[in-house]
């Protein structure tokens, strides 16, 4: 049983050059990749780690529901 639930967070320095090679990683993969709600913000490196996703469940506020149209 963990004690602190961020005990095995850490901070990852997210630049397009990781986030390319995540993407390698995940369509590299013989499995169907479904995304799960990606954590933070949607920006260009987070469109490059999602785009080999085979499904995506969005979870999204009702207030960003227009910015939630560009995802489907």
């Amino acid at each position: 049983m963990l004690s602190d639930s961020n005990e095995y967070s850490r901070e990852v320095n997210w630049t397009v050059e990781r986030a390319e090679e995540r993407r390698e990683m995940f369509t590299a993969r013989d499995e169907q990749l479904v995304l799960a709600d990606c954590p933070g913000l949607i920006d260009d490196k987070t469109e490059i780690v999602v785009e080999p996703a085979d499904g995506m469940i969005l979870v999204a506020s009702d207030r960003r529901l227009d910015e939630a149209d560009n995802w489907r």
